[in-house]
């Protein structure tokens, strides 16, 4: 194997044995789909080693490169495609041709470092001959191009990379945990004490996420630990502390993001998580895991529970409006009237929580005068005694030069202000998906008065482009069953916006769904024809032609 001796480049030498990413196994989940295989890697060549830097359907690491198809891919420098291996002669006697699990068919194509050398492949496998068409080979050299996207850049965090580099190759092996493809205890406690550092000096929030899940064996802890990852931003971190362990450093989150990340993981693997500030001294993995167990047990934590500490105060608009002060619900008659609950969704979905006086006796108390500014004081009185939790000093609601205003230090947490803090150009997609998620239901379902309509359009048009957001950003990274499952959030009611629809059919296009895309057309022709008075755009009527033309 000389002539692998300078084959592998300064970027991509320096990934070597590096935890799994998630950009990476993105690309190979998808190269499974698209193209119904058992295996899907991606690979990285030396002299002496074929080592997957990302793996689908097996939880091999590496294999020796005397048995590589990939080194022949190297070596001619062209997308290679092998069929009935256990008759070509060159291969019919490699161990997993011969022998479990029967490799019948290899397909792969050579990737280029950024500085131009040949560093590995992005292949599939499969235990069957089958027919590999041009079209195959064009839709897998467009994944190997995106993975080549991905190798010329950098996701790490800042202390993930100095962690990284201050490690020679040797100890680099030591900071990954093998089964999971996570960092070890060692390296994500190391991980934690340098973010803590960088937010007390920055003042960035910071969470540290525990959670516990059963884990049956290493298929399954590997699985899980993939689960986790494709939650988690670039920039935040995954661990395996202990064998049903994994924590989470979770850098730019608060305690309310982090809650929200933890129950929807807990909906995928199971168990119990808790949250904490970062610790304020170093620990170990032992001192940690007391540190977490002593809050599970002083919180009662039950399986898919979440310890946090939650706002005082949290109020739900969207859907049917809920306040909760602590634990418990607030009984609608507490507020005496309608009109004094509606009255604190108003003031909660002003843009800078503050309402002129006089607007607000104008839309509740149209009547005017001192009858007017008598019901409006009795109505902030009654939600000021309502909203104050037991212990709270601080006033939820207070007047000052003709304004009502809710302080920002008070301990109150609103879906509404959450989801309009997340614009429409946001770059990270865990925040478009926060924001999304937020959104229950139609704003104060029920509620018919002039303003509430108003607003309620403002939020879904604003929900409507926030996932329009989410599918263009995913559907451009190539990750289409992302793509296509922001579309969909938005249901019927967003069919009219038909550039949404569009993203929706490319990506059916691209996951081999023209059966879908097929349905839907005409389930939207129909909706846009009765309820808008309009027809299909030039585009979706070109994606329709395409999934037709598939089909036949």
């Amino acid at each position: 194997m000389d002539e692998f001796g300078s084959l592998l480049g300064p970027t991509c030498e320096a990934i070597l044995d590096s935890p799994a990413e998630e950009r990476f196994d993105r690309l190979t989940r998808l190269a499974r789909r698209c193209f119904s295989v058992p295996v899907s890697l991606l690979t990285l060549i030396t002299p002496d080693r074929q080592w997957f830097k990302s793996a689908q359907g097996t939880t091999l690491t590496e294999s020796p490169v005397e048995i590589s198809f990939c080194v022949h891919a190297l070596r001619s420098g062209q997308s290679l495609v092998l069929d009935k291996l256990d008759q070509d002669e060159r291969f019919s006697q490699f161990p997993i041709v011969c022998g479990e699990p029967h490799v019948r068919f290899y397909a792969g194509v050579p990737l280029r470092a950024p500085e131009g050398k040949l560093v590995g492949t992005l292949c599939i496998l499969d235990q069957t001959p089958r027919d590999f068409s041009e079209a195959d080979l064009a839709a897998l050299q467009d994944l190997a191009a995106c993975a080549e996207t991905e190798l010329r850049a950098s996701c790490w965090s800042s202390s993930e990379q100095a962690l990284w580099e201050s490690a020679d190759s040797e100890q680099r092996r030591a900071l990954v945990d093998l089964s999971t493809r996570s960092w070890s205890a060692q390296a994500i406690l190391d991980i934690l004490r340098r973010e803590s550092l960088r937010s007390a000096e920055h003042g960035r929030p910071l969470m540290v996420l525990l959670l516990e899940t059963d884990v049956a064996d290493l298929e399954e802890a590997r699985a899980k630990a993939e689960e986790l990852r494709r939650h988690l931003a670039p920039y935040q971190s995954l661990g395996r502390l202990a064998e049903n362990q994994f924590l989470m450093v979770l850098a730019e989150a608060n305690a309310e993001k982090a809650a929200v990340l933890a129950a929807h993981l807990l909906s995928q693997t199971g168990g119990r998580a808790c949250i904490l500030q970062p610790p304020a001294v170093d620990l170990g993995p032992a001192q940690v895991q007391e540190l977490f167990q002593q809050k599970l047990s002083a919180s009662s934590c039950t399986p898919l529970s979440v310890s946090v500490d939650q706002p005082k105060v949290r109020v739900h608009s969207f859907g049917p409006l809920e306040v909760w002060v602590g634990h418990e619900q607030v009984p609608a008659g507490r507020f005496k009237s309608q009109k004094v609950r509606l009255l604190l969704a108003y003031l909660l979905g002003s843009r800078d929580l503050r309402c002129n006086e006089e607007v607000l006796m104008d839309e509740f108390w149209p009547q005017g005068g001192d009858s007017a500014r008598k019901s409006l004081r009795g109505a902030l009185s009654t939600l000021r005694t309502i909203l104050r939790p037991d212990g709270c000093v601080l006033d939820p609601l207070e007047r000052h030069a003709g304004f009502v205003i809710m302080p920002r230090e008070f301990p109150l947490w609103s879906d509404v202000v959450e989801f309009r803090s997340v614009g429409t150009e946001s770059m990270e997609e865990g925040d478009l998906k926060r924001a999304l998620s937020l959104y229950r239901g139609p704003y104060l379902e029920g509620g018919f008065e002039e303003w509430v309509l108003r607003r309620r359009d403002q939020f879904h048009e604003h929900y409507l482009r926030l996932a329009c957001r989410l599918a263009n950003m995913a559907f451009a990274r190539g990750d289409f069953e992302e793509s296509a499952r922001a579309a969909e959030l938005v249901g019927e009611e967003g069919w009219e916006r038909q550039e949404l629809v569009a993203v929706l059919f490319r990506s059916w296009l691209r996951l081999g769904r023209p059966e879908q895309v097929v349905k839907r057309f005409r389930e939207v022709k129909a909706s846009l024809h009765s309820d808008f008075g309009v027809e299909p755009t030039l585009e979706l009527l070109e994606l329709y032609h395409r999934a037709e033309l598939a089909l036949s």
